[in-house]
Order: C-alpha cells, then sequence, then structure tokens
C-alpha cells in the first residue's frame, strides 16, 4: 500500500511504548488520538482516565516517530474559554507537526422534533515551520 502513497492511520486508544513499537514496525505511519476538550474541562467527559495521560500518549508516539491526528469536541457543555483552551493545548504539538480535526455538535429542537447535527472538519496538517508558533 506505500509503494501506492496510501499511508496507514489507526485510532486505537492507547497504547503501551511496546504495543506502539511493534505497530510502527509493522509499517502504521499515523495515529488518531484526540484531546477531546480542555485540560480543565476533561473531567466532566472522562472519568477512566486523565488529560494529561493523553497529552503523555501523544507524546510519547511522535518520539517514537509516529504523525499525529488528533482533534475534539465542541458543543458538550463547554465554555467558550474552554474551547481557545483546547485549541492552545494544541500549540504543544505543532513543532513536531500534528494533523488536526474537530467534531462539533449542534443540536435544536422543533416541536415533537429533535434534532442532533454532527459536523466534522479534518483540517490541513501543520508543518513544522517557526512561523507557526511566533
Amino acid at each position: 500500500m506505500k509503494e501506492h502513497g496510501t499511508h496507514l492511520c489507526c485510532s486505537i486508544g492507547f497504547l503501551t511504548e511496546h504495543q506502539a513499537k511493534m505497530l510502527k514496525e509493522a509499517g502504521l505511519d499515523r495515529i488518531n488520538h484526540n484531546l477531546n476538550s480542555s485540560r480543565s474541562f476533561y473531567h466532566n467527559i472522562c472519568s477512566t482516565h486523565t488529560f494529561d495521560q493523553r497529552v503523555q500518549n501523544i507524546h510519547m508516539l511522535q518520539g517514537l516517530g509516529f504523525e499525529i491526528c488528533s482533534g475534539g469536541i465542541i458543543g458538550m457543555g463547554e465554555s467558550k474559554e474552554d474551547v481557545v483552551d483546547m485549541l492552545l493545548e494544541f500549540s504543544f504539538f505543532v513543532k513536531t507537526g500534528i494533523y488536526l480535526s474537530f467534531i462539533v455538535l449542534y443540536s435544536f429542537s422543533i416541536p415533537a422534533i429533535s434534532v442532533f447535527i454532527v459536523y466534522s472538519r479534518i483540517s490541513f496538517p501543520y508543518a513544522s515551520d517557526d512561523s507557526l508558533t511566533g
């Protein structure tokens, strides 16, 4: 597949360093590991692990040479400040390059009908460029 320009990517949650090395040796190029929300809001959406554990996992994967795709979900009851804080968290990953994607949740009601819209947009990859970090 790689000979034809197809790169492999997966989204499989937390990995140990040993597991990640096995996947790298098998040809995996990119791993999706979302931050999902801001550090201060994270405890509202997840009780099985911490925001810092997600960040540490991303750093470990980057250290092994994986390209990272990460993002978040907007519309889970967080404040506008939480959205900005989440976006700022990604600045720590820019030096090594990261692909970002976001899911924006909208919901509204029409009498007797509830509508739930999921909007997903994948953005361009950030290059390792000093102009992005000032």
